[in-house]
């Protein structure tokens, strides 16, 4: 406990930086490790570096409550069951890219702390328990991203809201479009998420015959911002 009230003391002489207030009862996290209950204890969710970096809450009295934000209609029904849905996403960068434990892992006593990129959920170990995480890289980013595109969106585009996302335009994942601050617009999370989901399960399933044709937005019968994927055949 004491070495994460040290790590919150250090994160809020950063700017760019909210709080809230903490729980006196942690219990809707009480899967969570005794470190990540302790944050909670103290602050309620925190977003760092005007938003671009963020832990998720539980609860009302707080940023983003986690609970709510893994709930499988929030956005995880748009991507496979192999990716995000193995997960607990507790945290997240303005890109989408998550910040998670393994939901097979959850009751031990120091669960390991996984990324999952927003553009794929792919998952790789980030570190071995959460207060290394909080110490080791968000306490790190918070002060000195090693983003240059993101530092730049935010020079640009000024701090986030906790609902809002970055985002390409047009997708990365689409091709031709270059990775430049210029080309990076804000959007709803939740939609963010939705649209990076669909883009990717469509892409993935597609064959080495076709190309893309060009992508159309429209909203499903539970008012989800989706989009469909136009294909044409390649011409040999």
């Amino acid at each position: 406990m004491v070495k994460v009230e040290k790590i919150v003391d250090q994160l809020l002489q950063g700017g760019g930086v909210t709080r809230w207030e903490g729980v006196r009862n942690a219990s809707p996290a009480r899967d969570l490790p005794e470190s990540h209950r302790a944050l909670l204890t103290l602050t309620n969710g925190i977003d760092v570096f005007g938003g671009y970096y963020r832990l998720f809450g539980a609860g009302e009295s707080c940023n983003t409550d986690m609970s709510e934000w893994n709930e499988v209609q929030s956005w995880k029904f748009a991507w496979p069951q192999s990716t995000a849905h193995r997960f607990l996403c507790f945290g997240e960068t303005a890109w989408g890219d998550q910040f998670a434990y393994a939901l097979d892992e959850l009751g031990r006593r120091d669960p390991r702390v996984y990324f999952l990129g927003g553009f794929t959920m792919n998952a790789s170990l980030l570190a071995k328990s959460f207060e290394h995480f909080l110490e080791r890289t968000f306490l790190r980013t918070a002060f000195r991203p090693g983003d240059s595109v993101l530092i730049g969106a935010r020079r640009r585009l000024g701090d986030l809201t906790p609902r809002q996302h970055i985002v390409y335009v047009p997708s990365l994942l689409l091709g031709g479009c270059d990775e430049r601050v210029e080309n990076v617009s804000v959007m709803a999370a939740r939609a963010a998420m939705v649209v990076n989901g669909d883009l990717h399960t469509q892409l993935s399933e597609a064959g080495n015959d076709r190309e893309v044709c060009r992508v159309e937005g429209f909203t499903d019968s539970l008012d989800n911002p989706r989009v469909q994927v136009l294909w044409v055949d390649k011409v040999e």
